[in-house]
């Protein structure tokens, strides 16, 4: 199951069962805001979701997400990195959509081998160096996640930020005290990040991973599969983080009653950052997970 666009004021959802007695629901949108131009793109798999925005070229946007799925196999063993020279081999002669169909088959078939979400660390290590290599000068954001069999993670580059809200209406924003900030490339290479307990009581790890200037800085968050509403969205370098988060309260107090109109609940979502004031473009990712 693969969806991929690369257009302006996107949006798409899908569901599916991811074992473990859960079911996930996501729907994607971008919008270039009061930007003259924006090349959004986003892939959407069953074990993965990958955002991109900002990038000037959509080419690069699928090569970003292919070189993300890639990497999170790349070091388990032989046959993983043959999958993982393949696929690289395969983009760069270009791929229409049936081609990238048949390189996400066999890579949730790979995916199928991951069983928790511990090379999550080393997939933002790589991904970081990939990313580098774009060599844009506009600023790109990339959201990516990762569904294991116990745990779910994700991969959050440039400024963006999760919120999480419960079936009861609680919303509760990561914040700073949730991050790791020392020695963080370090910390990660060691596997030494400790765990904690965020507002919302779930154990999470987190750390911000690299950093190649103010907006660009790389963040990787873990945390076992919880039953509730988990929204991924980039607060451009205009937004007021804390309006936003009043926005969300208010368009998604009831997480449940969207699920048959999630894009258009997004959608709104964006307008109404927009007229609050946001200069920059906006992705939001909007994930349920429930029990099957």
């Amino acid at each position: 199951m693969v969806f991929y666009a690369s257009y302006e004021n996107s949006g798409i959802s899908y569901s599916i069962n991811i074992g473990n007695g859960f079911n996930m629901h996501v729907a994607a949108v971008t919008n270039k805001g009061k930007r003259k131009f924006n090349c959004d793109g986003y892939v959407l798999s069953d074990r993965f979701f990958a955002v991109c925005d900002g990038i000037a070229d959509s080419a690069l946007a699928v090569r970003t997400t292919l070189d993300f799925l890639a990497l999170a196999y790349s070091s388990m063993n032989d046959k993983l990195e043959l999958g993982n020279k393949l696929l690289k081999y395969l983009v760069s002669f270009g791929c229409d959509q049936q081609q990238l169909s048949k390189i996400f088959d066999f890579m949730n078939d790979l995916g199928s081998h991951v069983h928790s979400s511990s090379d999550i660390r080393d997939v933002a290590l790589k991904a970081h160096e990939a990313i580098l290599c774009l060599d844009q000068k506009v600023g790109t954001t990339l959201v990516s996640g990762y569904f294991g069999n116990r745990d779910f993670s994700f991969y959050h580059q440039g400024d963006s930020s999760l919120i999480y809200f419960d079936d009861s209406g609680s919303v509760c924003e990561l914040t700073k005290q949730d991050t790791i900030t020392a020695d963080l490339d370090l910390a990660v290479l060691r596997g030494d990040v400790s765990r904690s307990r965020n507002s919302y009581g779930n154990g999470c790890l987190s750390a911000c991973i690299g950093n190649s200037g103010p907006n660009f800085k790389r963040k990787v968050t873990s945390f076992r599969l919880v039953p509730g509403n988990y929204l991924f969205y980039t607060n451009g370098i205009y937004f007021d983080c804390n309006y936003t988060a009043d926005v969300i309260k208010k368009s998604y107090r009831d997480g449940s009653a969207w699920l048959d109109r999630m894009n258009h609940g997004l959608f709104r979502l964006t307008e109404n950052v927009l007229r609050g004031g946001g200069e920059d473009n906006m992705t939001a990712v909007l994930v349920r997970i429930e029990k099957s």
